[in-house]
């Protein structure tokens, strides 16, 4: 019985029974440690973005986006759902633009990384250079397999 509690509780903290990452996963649980109080600032306001850019309301998205660059200019969330915003509206150079950003600050997180990757393949595709394109897809996979 010991040995059986034992395998379930060493088997519980394997990655295989860890739910994968979603992009509309909390930001915050990205962090290993919390963050500083304007980082979080920053992440509430993100997270309120990202509800904006579900509902298809850009404009609104864009303006929190911004406050939350202007209270944490390093947020990589921020940049993230600004390419993905921009995406949105077709403004597939501007996203990438943003997503150059996020690909340099998501070294914490490899998740959020490979996503960055990806929307950029799917900019460049949007653009008609499917070999960047491809490039981009690649470099995602490499990073996260799950994508």
């Amino acid at each position: 019985m010991k040995k059986a509690l034992f395998l379930l509780s060493l088997l519980s903290g394997c990655a295989l029974f860890r739910p994968t990452a979603s992009i509309d996963d909390p930001l915050l649980n990205f962090y290993t440690d919390t963050p500083p109080a304007h980082t979080q600032a920053a992440l509430r306001l993100t997270e309120r973005a990202r509800e904006e850019v579900h509902a298809r309301k850009y404009d609104i998205a864009t303006e929190h986006l911004q406050k939350a660059l202007t209270i944490d200019p390093q947020c990589p969330f921020a940049y993230y759902f600004l390419a993905l915003s921009s995406h949105h509206t077709g403004d597939y150079k501007k996203s990438n633009g943003f997503l150059e950003k996020a690909k340099q600050l998501f070294s914490f997180s490899p998740f959020w990384k490979a996503q960055s990757y990806h929307l950029s393949g799917l900019n460049f595709e949007k653009l008609g250079n499917k070999k960047i394109a491809q490039a981009q897809f690649k470099k995602a996979k490499e990073i996260d397999p799950n994508l």
